[in-house]
């Protein structure tokens, strides 16, 4: 590859071999010892580039992304939908189609069906999407680094909030 260089072995070569003395190659290594590092650093830096290019906001990408970083082993880490609960349409008056609501301290009868109306937020929680974490990996210390990693990848106008699943 175009990339890949051993400055040490290049300081030898490009030596004349009248030069090439122990003495006189350790001098110049100090020299090529501040180049290579920059070369690595380099190196590191585009490994991560292409590491970024070769991922987009899609769900199965950042998925990968997130459990290569944060659970490499076990993989639990999950992306799901904004709307966690299906809203329940209850009719009214009007419309003549009657729904019985029960308190859950209330005996209903065996034939009706169980009906759970949740909080307006439960059905548009402000967010486009949840990322699921199980409860091994504590939320309060991974917050800043999984954001700042979701930032990265996702588009920019997307929200997106942390919670805990067993």
């Amino acid at each position: 590859m175009w990339h890949k260089v051993n400055f040490h072995q290049l300081v030898v070569q490009l030596m004349p071999t009248f030069l090439r003395k122990p003495r006189h190659i350790s001098f110049l290594m100090l020299f090529s010892t501040e180049i290579q590092d920059v070369y690595d650093n380099w190196k590191e830096k585009r490994k991560r580039d292409l590491i970024w290019l070769n991922h987009n906001s899609q769900v199965f990408s950042m998925e990968k992304i997130l459990n290569d970083e944060f659970d490499n082993i076990d993989r639990r880490i999950r992306i799901l939908d904004s709307v966690l609960y299906e809203p329940q349409y209850v009719w009214t008056l009007g419309e003549n189609n009657p729904m019985i609501l029960y308190k859950l301290n209330e005996i209903q009868p065996s034939d009706v069906e169980d009906v759970y109306l949740w909080q307006d937020n439960d059905y548009d929680g402000g967010v486009d999407f949840y990322v699921a974490l199980p409860y091994q990996m504590n939320v309060e210390v991974l917050t800043i680094q999984i954001s700042a990693v979701l930032k990265r990848y996702k588009l920019a106008s997307k929200r997106f909030k942390l919670i805990n699943y067993e």
